[in-house]
């Protein structure tokens, strides 16, 4: 479901998708076969597996993402030359790696965890921040904890343990709701493989109207905004909760999960029960029982998962993909997506006289109007805020709209300080390589003569009172 996340947020910059599988995979996760990506299937038993990647795909590819608790640094290291970028994702840090960036999604995770284990020049993409979430997800969240901010009580519940819940985890939430919570709505998430799905859905009937399975959902974002305390597991759907603000009660179904557990519980986004083999129902249903008697303590914990993810990790590891890019005086230019810590810094930029006499608006705004630009900004999927960075350094702004007709709209200033210094070139440069397949688009104010100069330096040419950008052929093989 991660890899799917990315793949979402790739092909939104333009780039072609597929997914190398073991066959039987897309049974156990059907919205790989929903998501109308190319499929392709490996043979488990194949003794050269990146053989086989490169007889698929002979052209090769610009970025191979490994998501595999099987495969390490061998592997990788078989695919290089074939693949120009490799990109692991891993939540073990427990063996050697040969790629060119890691992304490891768990609280508490450092450098210091991967120095011995990834290559030096590695870039390290550590933290929920990074965490891979659906477009859904950063979408609903505004809205999911304005209504957190307002919840006076647990009227619904979600329970989520996986696809699968092979231990029959879901059984034992339900009965402690159940018993806690009895006129509490109930929601209740599970896949069409589950050994317990046929005891689930009977347990689910039994209680008649208040209670709804979900199959194979493809809604968890609209169920996880609704609910008012989840009980689940501390996998990779945590981050979902964290995101929309979801205060949860994890339960631990699986070794792996314990080191996500403690970091949760520590950040005190959510209170860890224990693992599932020692937790009687009783057990469960006596924090449920706490919880509802101290709404403070579930406003803190929706306050603090919400601090943790913002749900934009796809587009923050697409944009750690892209290389610096470097002015004629030498100075790296990065790109980085914009942060509330930056909605003041945007607006003095903005408050400048030589500035804002370019913008399609000439009229400055005042502090609240600019603050709720930018809160649209940060919560609207089709718009792609950065900040331009000098030698780390903030210089300017960049902006890629998607519009209507499937262009993608470019706005760009640098810092009054930053005037005429390359810093904008290299930014354009460095948006063309995030959407390598993407038709850009300018407006320029008539008399912004650095603008024209720089859209034409940058490849623009006029069309129909616009600039545009074309992609060169071939671009966006993923």
């Amino acid at each position: 479901m991660r890899c799917l996340s990315l793949m979402d947020a790739m092909r939104v910059t333009g780039r072609d998708c597929a997914f190398a599988i073991c066959p039987g995979s897309e049974e156990t996760v059907p919205a790989l076969g929903r998501s109308g990506v190319t499929l392709r299937f490996l043979d488990h038993g194949t003794v050269d597996e990146s053989g086989h990647l490169r007889e698929i795909w002979p052209a090769g590819v610009d970025t191979l993402v490994i998501d595999h608790y099987s495969r390490g640094a061998e592997f990788e290291a078989a695919c290089r030359g074939w693949a120009k970028q490799i990109i692991v994702i891993d939540d073990l840090a427990n063996r050697l790696h040969d790629c060119d960036l890691i992304v490891d999604q768990t609280a508490g995770r450092t450098s210091s965890d991967y120095e011995d284990l990834v290559p030096s020049h590695a870039r390290m993409c550590l933290g929920p921040a990074f965490a891979l979430l659906r477009p859904q997800f950063p979408t609903a969240r505004p809205n999911a904890l304005s209504r957190r901010r307002a919840v006076k009580c647990i009227d619904r519940v979600l329970i989520s343990f996986g696809a699968v819940d092979k231990v029959g985890a879901t059984e034992t939430a339900l009965s402690a709701v159940m018993h806690a919570l009895p006129h509490a709505e109930v929601d209740v998430v599970l896949g069409a493989r589950s050994p317990n799905l046929t005891a689930v859905r009977q347990t689910v009937q039994r209680f008649g109207s208040q209670m709804q399975l979900h199959c194979d959902t493809d809604a968890m974002a609209s169920l996880v905004a609704k609910a008012d305390l989840a009980i689940g597991a501390p996998g990779s759907s945590s981050w979902e909760r964290c995101a929309l603000g979801l205060p949860t009660l994890l339960v631990i179904v699986a070794d792996n999960q314990l080191c996500n557990a403690e970091a949760l519980e520590q950040t005190g986004a959510a209170i860890a029960l224990g693992q599932f083999e020692a937790l009687e129902p009783v057990d469960i249903a006596n924090r449920i029982s706490h919880l509802s008697g101290d709404i403070a303590l579930l406003h803190k914990m929706s306050q603090r998962g919400a601090e943790l993810c913002d749900g934009r990790g796809a587009s923050r590891l697409l944009t750690a993909m892209l290389p610096g890019r470097f002015t004629d005086q030498g100075a790296s230019v990065t790109l980085r997506l914009a942060e509330y810590s930056d909605c003041g810094t945007l607006l003095d930029w903005q408050r400048d006289p030589r500035t804002r006499r370019m913008f399609r608006n000439p009229d400055i705004p005042d502090e609240a109007e600019h603050a709720a630009w930018f809160e649209r900004s940060m919560a609207d999927p089709s718009r792609w805020l950065f900040m331009m960075e000098a030698d780390g350094e903030p210089v300017g702004s960049l902006r890629l709209d998607e519009r209507g007709d499937g262009t993608v709209e470019v706005s760009i200033y640098t810092s009054p300080q930053s005037y005429r210094r390359g810093f904008a070139t290299a930014a354009l440069q460095l948006a063309r390589e995030l959407m390598p397949a993407r038709t850009f688009v300018a407006e320029v104010a008539d008399g912004n003569d650095a603008s024209t100069a720089l859209f034409t330096r940058s490849n623009f040419r006029p069309v129909g009172g616009v600039y545009m950008q074309v992609p060169e052929e071939g671009m966006g093989r993923a």
